[in-house]
């Protein structure tokens, strides 16, 4: 039975108590180009074809980098393509009728599942929005808008269905400043993360969220987060669980544990000194998880996500006694209330613990959608 990377929680008894800075939350809204085919039949001049990415042979060698390095088979989900995609210098605005400039672009993968998008220039003005849409029009990500910027001017996406992405961004006549907006980084997603659960990777010990065995735990499925990070030695996306934390102060603050494994997911070479995974270009999704029991199909989407994050605390690496990863959200109290997520309570009477051995997992098990495990707990001395 495969478990998911969260089942340490359920024996850490600790707690670890930094600017604020907005995250991955869009504002809803659909873009200007969604149903308007005089303005969308601009991007036939505006696409770019990302280089082509056997999605089989991708799957085999993530396989064997995880199965060497004793990780999680299915752990990777997606390929980093480096990409120099500038919206606004490699794109003509189209001036609307309100007199904004909108400007429009096509990214296309052929065989991609999925795509996701890292920004290493992100800034936008005042009145300025930012769509991500699919060409079959079921998945729409946005506006992001100036409430979205931060102080490392970057930027990053979940997961988008498919194999052809719109990118529109509109900006007003006289805006307080030119937007900026550069791609680097591409991610052709080479599992089907939609097929049957989505990914359809869950062993059956696990119990989707949804049935009726979730009733009781409402409030802690939705403290569980799916986290989206990119090991930039491998140029793989990888997947991870976490649960976002409450606090003595009860103050909101988005303190996030996971496990240390999650940022260490394979052994390389000594003297590599770069920073394979920056933990403020993760991304969290929140509440991904069928609406009807055992449907894949009854996701909504897009999912709720945030982007980025900050190290607090580390532990351990997969080892019996210690493996755990503390971070604090980039998003405010309001922004993760806005989302409708929850604070996980814990516990740090051994005795409580210990009278109750039995307990109930909540995680993503290979980067499925949310579900619940039966667990027996075990102690350590």
């Amino acid at each position: 039975m495969k478990l998911s990377q969260t089942i340490f929680i359920l024996v850490f008894t600790g707690i670890l108590i930094s600017n604020n800075l907005n995250g991955q939350i869009g504002h809803g809204g659909k873009p200007y180009t969604y149903a308007n085919t005089f303005l969308k039949s601009m991007q036939a001049t505006n696409t770019v074809h990302l280089n082509a990415i056997d999605n089989n042979s991708e799957k085999k060698l993530a396989d064997s980098i995880s199965n060497h390095n004793g990780i999680a088979p299915n752990r990777f989900y997606g390929k980093g393509i480096d990409v120099d995609i500038d919206i606004k210098e490699k794109t003509s605005p189209v001036l609307l009728s309100n007199g904004n400039n909108l400007w429009l672009y096509n990214v296309k993968s052929d065989n991609a599942y999925a795509m996701q998008f890292y920004f290493d220039k992100f800034r936008l003005p005042a009145g300025a929005t930012l769509y991500f849409y699919n060409e079959e029009k079921d998945m729409v990500l946005g506006a992001f808008t100036k409430d979205n910027n931060n102080n490392n001017l970057d930027f990053g996406t979940q997961f988008i269905k498919g194999q052809s992405i719109f990118i529109e961004y509109t900006e007003p006549a006289n805006p307080e400043f030119s937007g900026e907006l550069h791609i680097d980084k591409a991610v052709h997603v080479f599992r089907d993360l939609f097929k049957s659960g989505p990914w359809g990777s869950s062993e059956t010990c696990n119990v989707d969220v949804s049935c009726s065995l979730g009733y009781d735990w409402r409030k802690e499925i939705a403290s569980v987060a799916l986290i989206l990070s990119y090991d930039k030695y491998w140029n793989l996306a990888s997947w991870c669980s976490g649960v976002l934390l409450n606090n003595t102060r009860n103050d909101g603050k988005g303190y996030f544990l996971t496990a240390k494994h999650c940022g260490d997911t394979t052994r390389i070479p000594e003297g590599y000194s770069r920073q394979r995974f920056d933990y403020s270009t993760w991304v969290f999704i929140f509440n991904y998880q069928d609406t009807i029991c055992n449907n894949a199909k009854s996701i909504n989407y897009p999912i709720t996500s945030v982007y980025g994050s900050s190290l607090l605390a580390a532990d351990g690496n997969g080892s019996l006694t210690s493996d755990y990863l503390l971070l604090k959200l980039d998003d405010t109290k309001d922004q993760l209330a806005s989302i409708g997520v929850a604070y996980a309570g814990w516990e740090i009477n051994e005795l409580n613990a210990l009278s109750s051995p039995n307990a109930i997992c909540i995680h993503h098990p290979e980067g499925d959608v949310e579900y619940l495990l039966s667990a027996h707990l075990f102690f350590l001395t």
